[in-house]
């Protein structure tokens, strides 16, 4: 407190803060190719094994037909909402034909739609 009582400005001696503008923050747009290159490219440098990271490409090639014929219009990371990817999981329980195209399974077992138990 100064002599007379009153508080003291802190700020006597200082630098005036001017007001600053907004932030502008980058953002890039990527593809989802892009982007799960950029994913496939971190867990290659966690040192996953090759296994696990040809499980990812492979899961990811699924997800991009299903993508292409249920939902063309997509193509960067943006565009998946929740509300799909929801949609996805549900093909993927209830509609998915289980072992479609394999080449040793019979028919019948090709039949089954969903990865639910029976």
């Amino acid at each position: 407190m100064s002599v007379d009582g009153k508080r003291a400005d802190k700020r006597v001696g200082k630098k005036p803060v001017f007001r600053r503008g907004p932030v502008r923050v980058e953002t890039n747009r990527y593809t989802l190719i892009q982007a799960f290159e950029m994913f496939y490219q971190s867990k290659s440098g966690e040192r996953l094994r090759a296994l696990t990271l040809r499980d990812y490409k492979k899961h990811f090639g699924y997800f991009q037909d299903w993508l292409g014929f249920k939902h063309p219009d997509i193509q960067f990371v943006d565009q998946v909402t929740p509300a799909i990817i929801r949609e996805y999981i549900y093909f993927l329980s209830y509609e998915k034909p289980l072992y479609s195209g394999h080449p040793y399974k019979k028919s019948g077992e090709q039949t089954r739609k969903g990865l639910k138990g029976r």
